[in-house]
C-alpha cells in the first residue's frame, strides 16, 4: 500500500468522524454543499502582557474545493464566514482561515 493510500483512507475517516456540513459560496459559481473540518484556536500574545487571539480554522477535502479563495463564503453552524488566507495545502486536504 502508498503512502496517498493511506493518507487518503485517514482523511476519509477524519471527515467521516469529525465532518460537518457546510454551504460554499464560491465567486463566481453557484453554492455548493461540503464536508468541512472546524478548528477553533486560542493563541497567546504579547511579551510583558499576553492578550488571546481566538482563531478559527476550516478544512476542505480538495476533491469538494481544491482552491478556496480569500474573500469568498463558508456557512456553517448558521454563521457566515469571509474565508482569509491559506493555511495548509497538501494531502488531500486544504486548511484556511475564516472570520
Amino acid at each position: 500500500m502508498a503512502w496517498a493510500d493511506s493518507l487518503s483512507r485517514v482523511n476519509a475517516s477524519l471527515f467521516r468522524s469529525f465532518g460537518v456540513s457546510a454551504t460554499y459560496y464560491p465567486t463566481p459559481g453557484e453554492e455548493q454543499a461540503v464536508t468541512i473540518i472546524e478548528n477553533d484556536d486560542i493563541e497567546l500574545v504579547g511579551y510583558s502582557s499576553f492578550a488571546a487571539d481566538r482563531r478559527k480554522y476550516v478544512q476542505f477535502k480538495k476533491t469538494e474545493v481544491a482552491t478556496p479563495k480569500r474573500g469568498q463564503k463558508i456557512k456553517f453552524d448558521g454563521v457566515v464566514y469571509e474565508i482569509g488566507p491559506t493555511v495548509n495545502d497538501d494531502d488531500g486536504v486544504v486548511e484556511v482561515l475564516v472570520r
